[in-house]
């Protein structure tokens, strides 16, 4: 039996707005066709996208919404128009702001209630000042910036399922970690790539991966955020 509080995701979504980072990524481009597929209602979704190799962000969008992945929307004559509601936004998680406008930002404080954070380096073999700063620091700076959103009701943080690859079992929780995220942070902007790199082993301890321990870390700043936004942590596996 069905409960009366029941909302389906077609729903929840109609005429809402939302925001996702690493929609350019495997994840991310999975996250837009779905709600675009099955939520014909929503309002809109903003992808922060950055500038790269001579392509705009509106640039890097289109050739994505031309992929394969996307053809279902696209041969459906009732859907194709929905690919105007997809709208990219030049900025990157490692800045201040996330390094959006002024104009933009003021307009999507005001209007986007749920947040998919997505975005991540994902090169397991670069070094752990390029991890720390992507992962973890790019993952504090957009809880800052969702903090101010004025209708969220979601920050959605996707995770990985290696983020504790150093334990046997896995339970639906987040588990303490020796290292601080904030010490972690200001410990790379402060110091030599070098010096981070001689004591990277130290740090990450038994997880020996560097990219599982900064996202390990970046699950602890969407815990301790849990009092200030609703937030959820998923862990997809490859």
């Amino acid at each position: 039996m069905v409960s009366k509080n029941y909302v389906s995701m077609s729903e929840f979504y109609a005429n809402k707005t939302v925001f996702i980072t690493g929609a350019t990524g495997f994840v991310g481009k999975c996250i837009v066709e779905k709600l675009l597929r099955s939520c014909p209602n929503i309002e809109r979704i903003y992808v922060l996208v950055r500038e790269k190799k001579n392509q705009s962000a509106e640039e890097r969008l289109q050739v994505i919404l031309q992929e394969k992945l996307f053809d279902r929307i696209r041969q459906n004559p009732n859907m194709e128009g929905l690919f105007q509601k997809v709208v990219a936004v030049d900025g990157d998680i490692t800045l201040n702001g996330l390094g959006i406008s002024l104009e933009e930002t003021s307009i999507l404080k005001s209007s986007v209630s749920i947040v998919f954070h997505s975005a991540a380096n994902v090169k397991f073999n670069a070094r752990l000042e390029e991890l720390l700063k992507s992962n973890t620091e790019g993952t504090k700076n957009l809880i800052e910036w969702s903090t101010e959103l004025e209708k969220l009701k979601a920050f959605v943080y996707v995770s990985t399922a290696f983020s504790n690859c150093d334990r046997r079992e896995i339970e639906e929780e987040v588990y303490p970690i020796d290292v601080d995220p904030h010490l972690a942070i200001k410990l790379y902007s402060g110091l030599r790539a070098d010096i981070v790199d001689s004591i990277a082993m130290k740090l990450t301890g038994e997880k020996k991966m560097h990219y599982a321990f900064t996202k390990h870390l970046a699950e602890i700043l969407v815990q301790e955020a849990r009092h200030d936004i609703p937030v959820c942590i998923v862990r997809p596996a490859v």
